[in-house]
């Protein structure tokens, strides 16, 4: 017997809604744990179905945090957007960097998902998906980078891009030394000496992409 065209739907429907409430529930348990505590099977739990079902629609745990992380990420460069475009004139290299860190305030979950990309995620997930993600990563970022190029007039023509690519790194970097292990923080509390690894990531932040805006200015100064 025919499947009918409602039917049809109805059906699509629910796996799509099926679909969200595994992507919810996957970002319940990162935004509250870590990489090891997210699960196939605590996701399914969470969701209410069995991990079997989880396998139906994600192939890997990998595959599931990328689409994680995408829609993360989505929402910080839209939020980045929304604040280079609803100014007027140029930016200055203070205020950039205050409003970029402005922009990954309560987003540390996004940024401890984003340091996990190359180094696990990528390497647990098929090519096709993968090429998908890159160029819709390698889109946003040139998107958002010509957006910086208006704003900060000391860019040339394609610094935008390889600007956030900077500051991509230096965030995965100054978030993995800030956050050190508890044995660790006891250690660095009980000897004075040992304070200079005691970072504070907000200011930290903000310095370094100080330091980083102004060296393009200086270098856009030197060659014009």
């Amino acid at each position: 017997m025919a499947v009918s065209i409602r039917q049809r739907a109805r059906n699509t429907e629910h796996k799509l809604e099926r679909r969200e409430a595994l992507l919810a529930a996957a970002r319940e348990i990162w935004d509250l744990g870590s990489y090891e505590s997210t699960t196939m099977a605590g996701i399914g739990q969470r969701a209410g179905v069995s991990k079997a079902t989880v396998y139906l629609y994600f192939d890997t745990k990998e595959q599931l945090l990328l689409e994680i992380l995408r829609e993360k990420l989505e929402d910080w460069f839209t939020a980045l957007d929304g604040a280079l475009d609803s100014s007027f004139g140029s930016w200055s290299s203070d205020r950039a960097a205050r409003e970029i860190a402005l922009s990954f305030e309560g987003r540390r979950s996004l940024v401890r998902l984003l340091s996990s990309l190359e180094s696990v995620i990528e390497h647990n997930v098929d090519v096709d998906t993968l090429r998908v993600f890159k160029r819709w990563f390698a889109g946003r970022t040139s998107a958002t980078g010509q957006r910086l190029e208006r704003r900060l007039t000391f860019l040339r023509q394609g610094e935008g891009v390889h600007l956030i690519l900077q500051i991509r790194a230096f965030l995965l970097g100054l978030a993995m030394l800030s956050a050190p292990s508890p044995a660790t923080e006891r250690v660095i509390a009980d000897d004075r000496s040992l304070a200079l690894f005691a970072l504070d990531f907000d200011r930290e932040f903000t310095d370094g992409l100080r330091t980083l805006f102004r060296g393009y200015e200086a270098g856009g100064s030197a060659s014009g």
